[in-house]
């Protein structure tokens, strides 16, 4: 998404659809529009025009030497990069846009409109220039609970599925299962553990035996996901929807998971361990609001073919991801998390430091001093936004890190599996324990002198 090259109240969106010619298609929508809707003339968005563009690339790295850049979507950008003559400046993927952003949401205030812009990055809302904190976003989440105003959004969902997996350098990725798996080996399991007590490399160890240790030490084993199937429509039971016999037979406990689709949601699936529970999203909304009148004929039928495959592949590798949580769950793996979660990881890391500063300790109020904190922890990280932050202490979780590897695996034949080291944790892999770093927080919140029913409600949404 990019400001124009000239300031006014509109902006250009590039899209991950293609025209006939293989041209990535951009979209100008300006702000402060209107029309009528039911015969009643309303404020809206107008899109002023829709075309293929020729020379994308040039036009991207223009844009990026202009700072002109509002938003750049790290998952759906991989689609276009598969396209002919389609390249991203490196620097897109860990940029701040959120300067920019104000800058244009300052010129659309001076417009006389009172737009807001933000924008949406894996799970949670980014803030927009006018929000001071993501203490602030918990606070008047707070309040919204209690009755003062309609709650829009939960914020805090355990083990959730990102839009896309990620790679570590130099592997490919499958499931994993441990010790307490009824198809776990233990004969070679004991011999893995003796060839490590003489010093064998891992990998060495790990293709003569099949096991190897994870971060968080515990051993595991290959789960062949090839023949995982997604099975639409199914009933209200993970074996109804995902045909998997090798992990049922690992862990027949995972059949009974009950499963509910929920499309309405912003993450491609949640796995809840206290209500063995998944939710996930069988259709993608943007897919879901195209408007194929647009199409012809074949093209049509083509695009349509196109997205069902792509939803199939998705939705199958979310249930294979939160499966993945649920085996953490009954080996005791180390666990996932949310964005949220780590920002409590943030905030206990840094709270000690900031709260003998003395800017923090001449201010009076409770949210005063958590702004405070939050000031800090961006100018520790090189004033990074708390949202990217929280981000990736998140993707570096190391139960999240293994999950999402799930998504990528179901590929692999045995012998590429043999051959590709399996994913084990890396430099960047945090290993924390969630109720004590939970409990941590709170105490750390009691301490800012914010009320006890205040914290508590904060703890629950985190939880």
């Amino acid at each position: 998404m990019f400001s124009k090259t000239k300031p006014d109240q509109s902006i250009v969106v590039l899209t991950t659809l293609m025209d006939s010619k293989g041209n990535p298609v951009i979209s100008a929508v300006r702000f402060n529009g209107s029309a009528r809707y039911n015969n009643v003339q309303i404020s809206s968005n107008v899109l002023t025009s829709t075309y293929g563009k020729s020379g994308i690339s040039n036009f991207i790295r223009k844009a990026a030497d202009e700072n002109r850049v509002l938003y750049f979507d790290k998952q759906k950008s991989q689609r276009l990069k598969q396209s002919p003559g389609v390249q991203f400046p490196d620097e897109l993927s860990t940029a701040d846009f959120s300067s920019n952003i104000a800058r244009l949401q300052e010129f659309v205030k001076r417009a006389g409109t009172n737009t807001s812009i933000s924008k949406r990055d894996g799970n949670d809302t980014v803030y927009s220039s006018g929000e001071s904190s993501f203490t602030d976003y918990y606070l008047e989440y707070v309040k919204r609970k209690r009755g003062t105003a309609p709650v829009e959004k939960d914020v805090g969902r355990k083990d959730s599925a990102p839009e896309q997996a990620k790679k570590a350098d130099g592997t490919v990725q499958y499931s994993y299962g441990g010790s307490s798996a009824r198809t776990a080996n233990i004969d070679r399991l004991s011999k893995a553990l003796d060839n490590q007590s003489r010093g064998m490399d891992s990998e060495q160890n790990r293709r003569q035996t099949g096991w190897f240790q994870g971060k968080d030490g515990k051993w595991r084993f290959e789960i062949d996901d090839s023949k995982a199937e997604y099975i639409p429509d199914g009933g209200d039971k993970l074996e109804d929807i995902l045909k998997h016999e090798e992990l049922y037979e690992a862990y027949p406990e995972l059949r009974n998971i009950r499963v509910r689709v929920d499309n309405g949601m912003e993450m491609l699936g949640v796995f809840d361990p206290n209500r063995n529970e998944i939710v996930y999203r069988s259709s993608d909304p943007y897919d879901e609001g195209l408007n194929f009148d647009l199409y012809q004929g074949d093209d049509r039928d083509a695009i349509k073919a196109t997205l069902r495959k792509r939803q199939y592949t998705k939705t199958l590798k979310t249930l294979l991801h939160e499966a993945q949580h649920a085996v953490q769950c009954a080996e005791g793996f180390a666990e996932g998390g949310t964005p949220n979660f780590g920002y409590v990881i943030l905030f206990n890391q840094y709270f000690d430091e900031a709260i003998k500063q003395p800017g923090y300790q001449r201010l009076k109020t409770p949210r005063g001093r958590l702004n405070f904190i939050d000031r800090y922890i961006r100018a520790q990280n090189g004033g990074k936004s708390i949202n990217s932050l929280k981000e990736r202490t998140y993707s570096a979780f190391y139960g999240e890190q293994e999950a999402r590897s799930v998504m990528e695996r179901q590929d692999l034949t045995a012998n590429e599996r043999r051959e590709n080291r399996p994913f084990a944790g890396d430099s960047d892999s945090v290993i924390a324990d969630y109720r004590e770093q939970l409990s941590q927080y709170e105490k750390n919140l009691l301490e800012t002198r914010l009320g006890a029913d205040i914290v508590s409600e904060i703890i629950k949404i985190t939880n």
